[in-house]
Formats: structure tokens, C-alpha cells, sequence
């Protein structure tokens, strides 16, 4: 505006080619703008990359060699938060149809009701129908049919994907079916059928059969599932073996699985002293007789009993404790550390209680419920490699199963927790472990010389149904920081790795376990660590002050019963008077002692919490001044820039006659 005070006539040509410059240049914008959204390209910058194939994606996408049909059914007008899950769909497919060229096709349907042609063909060809889910917008909530669903078919083989909730990883699934349907045969993984119900069964509580877990249904995907009940030898074909609570076997059945090994099997062993989220009463220190009564069922005359299970485990060169139960302080939940007992195992490998074995590629965070723990034998005829543990750096201890459940016929199960938590002398306790070597067989025959390979996981609630819920949706109530390492827990992920290593099947690992990172605030972690760390040391040294007033009471005691004996001038009589009052005047300074030594602890542990809070204060006062000051400089160095440049520009303009001479 100040520049066009001083536009001049002969000046006109100039001005028309500068201002007709400037609208050929917007018109030419504009075409870029829309050829750029015709013909995008994304480029990811984030620092997890989710939203662009990985490498190994490409990789696996690479080698496929069939001709595969991919038919995506995404609902024309999905709602929050599905929109954009259904544009997550879109762009995995885009980004697989422009990788793989002519070997994949691309087919992407929008049915907006169950009786649109798109959702026929979703029923009619491939069995997928609409999910029934509750929204909330401006008329209230009510319940919507909605398609995001996805078909993979290559010849007479397929792969379906009913639905895709929020929490289920786009790349991972579609990768998932592409590898699948590449290969010729799929592995067979056979299920031991034993008193743990992983596949379908009859639910003696309620009375009804109850589906199979969902971590199997999703097994089949991959592989052929075959059941097996180990009462004879494990059938040829099977190339791992899956068995949860082996310790519910008889003798007959841990012989057969046993010999699987020695002929160079590979199996994956679940064992947990106390399934506290599954059934309680398939504990090992609990009898079959128990198992019969709490599912109502008559004892039969002649009911296998369990077998020697300590046996089978020293023969595979480790020692399971089957009553004790390891606890961790280790907690990265704030508000969890206060609900959820010590013997709820989280390992992070933040916190190096999780290795780089193989089987633990892109695992960051699990979670064991009651766990049992895992000790080498000094002569172990396997190799021993620990996959998962308590954390190393924080206390832990071991507690016996009785402390937590009792049981007796006329009350039940009664559950409690432990009254005191002492630290073992140990680093930390393995809860998860890989074995290979060559197994003795039980029949006392000459053993194949094979190498078995096993990966013993002492815990069966790791993959229970609610850790499923976690692996596929997002659930709002996870949403929070300080509940967010529960959204991220990668327990279902933990053993399909396990299960893909022993298939020897490993291109699918990194893809896995891709997602979002659980960050947490370092410097929160360690005030809380030290606020921690300051609490233990006052408890121990209350507890120890304890100790001394009560062994001083004891010699005191002592001392005084002595002294009065020793008197003379005083009959029996008054010589029993005499101790009882000056005992009760030991107690009562005794208990005065206690009460203050407990008042002191008391009083700390406030302490405590006023420092920490007022540091997380200080914390959030510093971050607030620089939110203020920060962009205020940024400001204050933009103006002053402008005022230089702007006084430059006004000085070259004044004729030099003008200018105010310096004397």
C-alpha cells in the first residue's frame, strides 16, 4: 500500500506484467494443487512410520509369485472414530496395489446397507456381514450396521477379515493373509485337548458350550489346527505341539509328550502355579478330585490322577517351583501401582527384563498374571535362554500360592493377599525361557539324536480373553497417560512370535509388533522412583526399630524377672506383685515406643508425597513459563527483524539531500 503511493505513469507496463505475473501464478497453483491430490504422495514423518508400508513389507510383498484378489467392503459413510480406520484400509491397499503391480488386485466396495449390491456380494461370496456398533452424534446414540471388512482370495484359497476394530494393525493383517495365501502348505499346529479349555468346550457353571479362545481362531488363519489328547503317541504331521498346564496330565500323557520331544519336537509349554484369571482349580497343588467338584461333576472310581510333573521338567534340565509365585515392584501405571498387586508381572524392555531372542522382536511391554518361575539345572542337557523376567533393577521376592488362595468344601476359594513382601537375594526370576537339546526319552530307548525345541512360558492367563480385547480395540477408558502402558501391552503379539519361530516362519515378526511406542515422562519416572526408593528405606528402618524396641523389651523382661528373684527381702507373693507391675509399665512404654516409631514412618511417608508433589509442581511451572515465554521471544525476534527491515527500506527511499548529516 506504501508502494503504491509512489506509482508513476511511466511505471504502468511494469505494474500490469507484475500484477498479471501474479494470477497466472495463482491459476498455476491451483492446477498443482489438484493434480497433487489426483496423484499424491504421502511421505510419513513420524518417528514410528505407521502410516507407510515398512520395509519388510515390501520385502514379503516382493516375493509373492500368485495371483491374489484383495476385495475391500468399507461402509460409504463410516462414523467416528471408524472414518478413519477406513482410511487407514484405503491407503494400505493403494500403497500394496502400486508395490505389487499385476500379482495383486485391487476391488474396494462401499455398501451403505445390508441390501446394497456391494453388501450382497460381501455376504453371497464371502460370508462377511455387517457389525452391529453404538454411535453417538446429534439426534443421541443408536446402534449402526457398518461394513470394514476385507476378502483375500487367491483361487479356492481365502482369507477373511470380518471386521477391523481400532486396535487391529491394517499392514499386519493384510500382510498377514498376502504371506499366507503365498505359501503352499501351512504348518500344523496341534492343541493338546486337557482339562485347560482353549478350543470349544461344555462351561459347566453356566451350562452351554463356549466358543474356542479367540487367540485360536486367529491360530487358523495361519495354520491347520489338530487336537490331540497325548493319550497315545503324538501323531507324524504335527510340527509344533501347544500344551497349557501340562502339570493336569497323567503320567500315560506326559510320557507321550516327553517321547514327542525326544524325537526331536517342537512345543510350546505353558505352566502356571495359579491360573487366578482362568480356572483356579487347575492349579497344580490342587487334586483332580477338586477339579470334579467345582465343575459339579461326579468323582469317577477310577479318575486319573495327575502325573510326576517335576520329573518331566528336570529331564528337560529346569526346575519349576509349581507353589511359589514371583511379585515386582516394577509398575509403570501410577494409579495401577495402588490397585493391582506386586504379583501382576509387567517386564519392559525399557527396563531389560525383556531379551533380544528372536521370539522377542518388537515385544516392549507384557504383562504376567501370577506367573510361576523358571531355575536351570546344574546338569541341564538343554541349552537354557531366558526370554522374559522380573525387572532387574527393582525388588522381588517370591510368595507361596497359599498365600494368596485357600481352599475348603464348605467356604470355596478364598482369595487374600500377602502380609509381608521380603526381597529375594537373586537379580530377578525368568518367567518365560527357550530350550533346545536332545531330550531322554522315557521308554529308555536310545534317543534320536534330534535337538528339541521349547519354549516354556510359566503362566496361562498371559493369553486370556481380555488381553485379546486389548490386541484388537482401543478402548477409551486406556486412553489416558497413566493407563496407556495397558493399551500397549503385547502379550497376543508375544506368542505369535513364538509360535512363527518354531514354524520357522519369521518375515511376519518386525510387521507384527509395529505400533505406536509407550512413552513415558522420565523425569515424572524418576521422582516417582526416588519418592519410591525413600519409602522402602523408611519401612526398613521402622521395621528394624521395631525389632531393636522388642528385643530390648525382651532383655528387659529378662533382667527384671532375674533382679526380682534375686531379692531377698521380699516373700514370693510380693515378688510376683512386684514383676507384674513393673512389667506392665515395660509394655506400656513398648507400645508407647511402637506407636512412635509408626507415627514417624507415617509422617515421613507424607513428607514424601508433599516433596514429590511439590517437584511434579515446580515441573509443571517451568513448562507453562516456557510455553509463555518461548513463543513471546519468538515474536519479540519477528518484530524486530520486521522494524529493521521495514526502517532499511524507508531510508533507501529518501533522497540523499534529505538525509540528516552527522556533525
Amino acid at each position: 500500500v506504501l508502494a503504491s503511493k509512489r506509482w508513476q505513469a511511466q511505471s504502468r507496463k511494469t505494474i500490469i506484467s507484475q500484477l498479471s505475473l501474479s494470477v497466472l501464478i495463482i491459476f498455476c497453483l491451483i492446477n498443482a494443487a489438484i493434480i497433487g491430490q489426483k496423484n499424491y504422495q504421502a511421505i510419513d514423518i513420524t518417528q514410528e512410520q505407521l502410516s507407510t508400508l515398512s520395509q519388510e513389507s515390501i520385502g514379503l510383498l516382493n516375493n509373492i509369485d500368485k495371483e491374489i484378489h484383495i476385495h475391500a467392503f468399507i461402509h460409504k459413510d463410516l462414523p467416528d472414530p471408524y472414518r478413519g480406520k477406513g482410511q487407514e484400509i484405503l491407503n494400505i491397499i493403494n500403497s500394496i496395489d502400486k508395490q505389487t503391480g499385476d500379482s495383486v488386485h485391487i476391488h474396494t466396495y462401499h455398501p451403505d446397507n445390508e441390501y446394497h449390491p456391494d453388501a450382497l456380494k460381501a455376504r453371497n461370496h464371502f460370508g462377511i456381514k455387517s457389525k452391529s456398533i453404538n454411535v453417538s452424534n446429534i439426534v443421541g446414540g443408536q446402534s449402526l450396521d457398518v461394513y470394514l471388512s476385507i476378502a483375500v482370495q487367491s483361487g479356492l484359497k481365502r482369507q477373511i477379515i470380518p471386521f477391523f476394530d481400532l486396535g487391529m494393525s491394517v499392514e499386519f493383517h493384510l500382510l498377514r493373509a498376502l504371506h499366507t495365501l503365498n505359501k503352499n502348505d501351512l504348518p500344523t499346529l496341534g492343541i493338546v485337548v486337557n482339562d485347560f479349555p482353549l478350543l470349544m468346550h461344555h462351561d459347566y457353571q453356566s451350562d452351554r458350550m463356549r466358543a474356542e479362545s479367540p487367540v485360536v481362531r486367529e491360530w487358523r488363519q495361519r495354520f491347520n489346527i489338530h487336537q490331540t489328547s497325548l493319550l497315545k503317541d503324538v501323531p507324524d504331521g504335527i510340527d509344533i505341539l501347544l500344551c497349557a498346564m501340562p502339570s493336569s496330565l497323567s503320567d500315560q500323557q506326559i510320557s507321550n509328550l516327553q517321547q514327542y520331544l525326544s524325537d526331536g519336537g517342537k512345543a510350546i509349554l505353558l505352566e502356571d502355579p495359579a491360573p487366578m484369571w482362568s480356572h483356579i482349580e487347575l492349579a497344580p497343588t490342587f487334586s483332580r478330585e477338586l477339579l470334579y467338584k467345582k465343575r459339579g461333576l461326579a468323582i469317577p472310581e477310577n479318575i486319573n490322577k495327575k502325573g510326576n510333573i517335576n520329573k518331566f521338567y528336570n529331564q528337560l534340565g529346569v526346575y519349576l517351583n509349581l507353589k511359589q509365585i514371583p511379585w515386582s515392584e516394577f509398575n509403570p501405571s501410577y494409579r495401577l501401582r495402588q490397585m493391582w498387586p506386586p504379583s501382576i508381572i509387567w517386564s519392559s524392555r525399557q527396563q531389560n527384563a525383556i531379551t533380544g531372542h528372536l521370539t522377542c522382536t518388537g515385544i516392549n511391554h507384557l504383562l504376567f498374571p501370577f506367573p510361576g518361575h523358571i531355575m536351570a539345572l546344574a546338569d541341564s542337557p538343554t541349552r537354557i535362554e531366558p526370554l522374559i523376567s522380573t525387572t532387574p533393577s527393582s525388588r522381588w521376592g517370591l510368595h507361596s500360592i497359599d498365600d494368596y488362595i485357600t481352599h475348603n468344601e464348605n467356604q470355596g476359594f478364598k482369595h487374600h493377599q500377602p502380609k509381608s513382601y521380603e526381597p529375594a537375594q537373586q537379580q530377578f526370576a525368568v518367567i518365560a525361557a527357550y530350550l533346545n537339546g536332545v531330550i531322554a526319552s522315557p521308554r529308555g530307548t536310545q534317543t534320536s539324536g534330534k535337538s528339541a525345541e521349547i519354549i516354556l512360558i510359566t503362566d496361562t492367563d498371559f493369553i486370556h480373553d481380555q488381553f485379546y480385547e486389548l490386541y484388537t480395540k482401543s478402548q477409551p477408558e486406556f486412553h489416558e497417560d497413566d493407563l496407556a502402558a495397558i493399551r500397549r501391552l503385547q502379550n497376543i503379539q508375544f506368542v505369535n512370535n513364538c509360535l512363527d519361530v518354531l514354524a520357522g516362519d519369521t518375515q511376519l515378526l518386525p510387521i507384527r509388533t509395529r505400533q505406536l511406542r509407550y512413552r513415558s515422562l522420565h523425569y515424572i519416572e524418576d521422582i516417582q522412583q526416588q519418592k519410591e526408593k525413600f519409602k522402602r528405606q523408611t519401612q526398613t528402618h521402622a521395621r528394624d526399630e521395631t525389632e531393636l524396641e522388642k528385643k530390648r523389651a525382651q532383655v528387659f523382661q529378662d533382667k527384671l524377672l532375674k533382679d526380682i528373684e534375686q531379692r531377698t527381702d521380699l516373700n514370693e507373693l510380693g515378688k510376683q506383685q512386684l514383676y507384674r507391675t513393673r512389667l506392665e509399665e515395660g509394655k506400656k512404654a513398648l507400645e508407647e515406643s511402637l506407636i512412635n516409631i509408626k507415627k514417624h514412618e507415617s509422617e515421613e511417608f507424607k513428607r514424601a508425597e508433599v516433596v514429590y508433589r511439590q517437584a511434579i509442581d515446580d515441573l509443571l511451572s517451568q513448562v507453562r513459563m516456557y510455553a509463555l515465554i518461548i513463543p513471546g521471544i519468538i515474536l519479540l525476534l519477528l518484530a524486530i527483524a520486521i522494524a529493521a527491515y521495514r526502517y532499511s527500506q524507508e531510508r533507501s527511499l529518501i533522497p540523499g539531500q534529505r538525509l540528516r548529516q552527522s556533525p
